[in-house]
């Protein structure tokens, strides 16, 4: 079986990297790995750490890319090899633009789709931007939907896909999790064990709201100045002016730049809890048993704060305070404890979601998907 896997940000590569490496395992899987190379610094480096070397590098980063750019490019450079290859499936992963192109090149060549980490929703018409819509038009283009939540699985249902494609597998995160966090906890660096990591990158906050949430943390290390504050600071320079003007002359905050995945990795096992709005930091910071505060006023992963590790307190400078003084009142009764791959909470999947992904993939009866020989995809209602 021809399998094409696509990746194409440091995302794409943590989630898709259990799946790829269970699928190599099979003798009867001959898989393709394809790299967009959206993000060409950190897309590489996460392939050197999780051990990946694509097969076909599309090259398209440009400097100063638009979307735009990103999808023209991975569409006119994707059809001829897939029309060329015809694999029985190409794999896809949450809701980057390389993902939705390609997905989308895949379906007018008449290659099934798969989707993993299918169905997340903030049912937002724009936030987050342009993440929330590409992975609605995935899920109408997919042939098989990976879902990592039962809520996923209930927003796909709501949606109109079929029950008979949608699975519920968990989320690769926690495959990648076990992985990576033994290796992160033998790394020979210096954390601050109870420290409190913030991270902030999304484009919605850039500016003035950026610079409010600042000011707004200041405040709060301030008031704790015995409690170490972390935070890697986007590489933008927008944003690197606003964070340093308000954050670089207190004594307890940390200024640093972005870690390679593994230290990431530590430093969220050894935090006291986090301050983000990163949607896969949620994941991995839940999964953990991280508390975290979500600094977005909507997010596609309400299990976490449902659950209990999870605060929405998005940009409003009141919320963030009281959030803040609620998980800090919570963490300084509990101890501090260091996970283990043993020890993971459950809500984003048990860690065998790649195996999951590749028996469905095996198993699925390919006449329940129907191509015409002309190439041009008629999406099955049924």
């Amino acid at each position: 079986m021809k399998i094409w896997v696509v990746i194409g940000t440091r995302p794409d590569v943590i989630k898709l990297a259990p799946v790829i490496h269970e699928l190599k395992r099979d003798p009867e899987c001959d898989v393709t790995v394809v790299s967009s190379a959206q993000h060409r610094e950190l897309l590489d480096q996460m392939c050197d750490i999780f051990d990946i070397t694509p097969d076909i590098d599309l090259d398209v980063m440009k400097e100063n890319q638009h979307h735009l750019d990103v999808a023209l490019d991975v569409s006119q450079k994707l059809s001829s090899l897939l029309k060329e290859a015809s694999p029985e499936w190409l794999i896809v992963q949450g809701d980057t633009t390389t993902a939705l192109m390609a997905g989308l090149t895949a379906y007018y060549c008449g290659v099934p789709v798969a989707h993993v980490e299918a169905g997340l929703r903030t049912h937002h018409p724009i936030l987050p931007y342009p993440e929330e819509k590409n992975r609605v038009l995935l899920s109408d283009i997919a042939s098989l939907h990976f879902a990592p939540t039962v809520r996923a699985v209930q927003n796909l249902i709501a949606e109109g896909c079929h029950e008979s494609r949608i699975y519920l597998t968990g989320n690769t995160i926690v495959d990648a999790l076990m992985h990576i966090l033994p290796k992160a906890q033998k790394l020979p660096i210096q954390t601050s064990p109870g420290s409190i990591l913030i991270t902030l990158h999304r484009r919605e906050i850039w500016g003035e709201p950026l610079r409010q949430i600042c000011l707004t943390l200041a405040e709060l290390a301030k008031s704790v100045p015995d409690i170490p504050f972390v935070y890697p600071v986007h590489p933008n320079p927008g944003v690197q002016n606003i964070v340093y003007d308000t954050l670089g002359h207190i004594p307890n905050v940390s200024l640093v730049k972005p870690f390679p995945y593994p230290h990431l990795v530590r430093w969220l096992a050894d935090a006291r809890f986090v301050m983000t709005d990163s949607g896969g930091i949620q994941e991995e910071a839940c999964t953990l048993k991280k508390p975290v505060l979500v600094l977005r006023d909507v997010t596609e992963r309400p299990e976490l704060i449902e659950a209990g590790y999870g605060i929405l307190v998005g940009t409003d400078p009141m919320r963030i305070r009281e959030g803040f003084q609620v998980l800090l009142h919570r963490t300084q009764k509990q101890p501090l404890h260091t996970p283990s791959p043993d020890s993971f909470s459950d809500i984003y999947g048990d860690g065998k979601a790649s195996v999951r992904i590749r028996n469905i993939l095996k198993l699925y009866p390919f006449e329940h998907i129907r191509f015409p020989k002309t190439g041009q995809s008629e999406h099955p209602k049924t």
